[in-house]
């Protein structure tokens, strides 16, 4: 006799050890420390409105519905977007469905207003880039100046930026290699002269004991943190009267910079910014679109053919007639 066919009952895990189970899967396919991290704010975001003590199989596409009109009522973190928010829960969610825990539904993201990406103005660029005196200068207000000199060169990430060592810098040919970075992988860029110069000077003066030690480092030669460059940043800026503050603002600086420019290519700059895909950089030519539009005709191909005589003249058509 043949066995019947029956419907597999959801498993009545609760959210909490479901998301330990998650957890664990994570680190078992070697995720990286701030994606962990990120995924366990998504959880004490979410358990804000959903108990972890409930059972996963009872989250339905309302609840997440309710939850989504929730976190729009709530002030999120500057640092993080509406949809980055759901975005964790939704990967959360989406495991809990593929091990059959849960009805599956589609989480789709939220349309929003692009924000106009802030970046550093000229003049603010050239006070900041003032060099201090080195009779009077401080270790921590020399490492501050040539940091900012390294973020607009290079357009890198605060966190690739504190894992440098002495040994991932090449200045004879002129590379630098990220050995940390948002998507893992060991990446190459090219430095350019002036900021060779400021490196050379930068590590003479550091004085480092071994190749392996940290290039910008606290006063007393320990790995900065993240929070600890951001508030010395500030700091730095601050003191020279430049209330607009953020590493990140740099990154963006360097983008826009870099395409307003006219010579730059949006491939290698993706590839330089370290971006998966084209995409962000659509969006940063979108978001500058006013400032691509400043000195056009000098980049313009059809313009840059036009002899300079010719330029301003029409040609007379004969009308009628063969």
């Amino acid at each position: 006799m043949k066995k019947q066919l029956t419907i597999k009952p959801l498993s009545k895990k609760t959210l909490k050890d479901a998301f330990k189970e998650f957890l664990l899967h994570c680190r078992v396919k070697n995720l990286a420390d701030a994606t962990l991290t990120f995924y366990e704010e998504s959880y004490n975001r979410f358990t804000k409105f959903y108990d972890d003590d409930n059972l996963v199989k009872d989250i339905t596409k309302q609840t997440v519905d309710y939850f989504i009109l929730n976190l729009r009522n709530t002030e999120l973190e500057s640092s993080i977007s509406f949809n980055t928010a759901i975005n964790g829960v939704r990967v959360m969610l989406y495991y809990f469905m593929k091990m059959g825990y849960l009805e599956e539904f589609k989480i789709p993201s939220m349309k929003q207003d692009k924000k106009i990406k802030e970046t550093y103005t000229e003049q603010e660029i050239k006070i900041l880039l003032v060099k201090p005196d080195l009779n009077e200068s401080e270790f921590v207000n020399f490492r501050d100046w040539t940091v900012i000199n390294t973020l607009l060169a290079t357009g890198m990430r605060v966190r690739t930026l504190i894992n440098l060592k002495i040994c991932d810098v090449d200045l004879k040919n002129q590379l630098l290699h990220y050995t940390t970075t948002k998507n893992r992988y060991h990446q190459i860029v090219p430095v350019s002269r002036t900021l060779v110069n400021v490196l050379k000077e930068y590590i003479d003066i550091r004085n480092a004991e071994e190749e392996e030690d940290w290039l910008f480092c606290s006063r007393y030669g320990d790995k900065l943190t993240n929070n600890a460059i951001q508030h010395s940043l500030i700091k730095y800026n601050n003191r020279r009267g430049v209330m607009r503050t953020g590493i990140h603002l740099w990154r963006h600086t360097f983008a826009k910079v870099w395409i307003i420019n006219g010579k730059g290519d949006p491939f290698r700059l993706q590839q330089i910014l370290g971006h998966a895909d084209l995409s962000t950089v659509k969006e940063y030519m979108d978001l500058f679109l006013v400032d691509l539009q400043k000195d056009f005709d000098s980049v313009n191909p059809l313009e840059l053919m036009q002899p300079k005589s010719n330029k301003g003249k029409y040609v007379n058509i004969k009308r009628g007639g063969k």
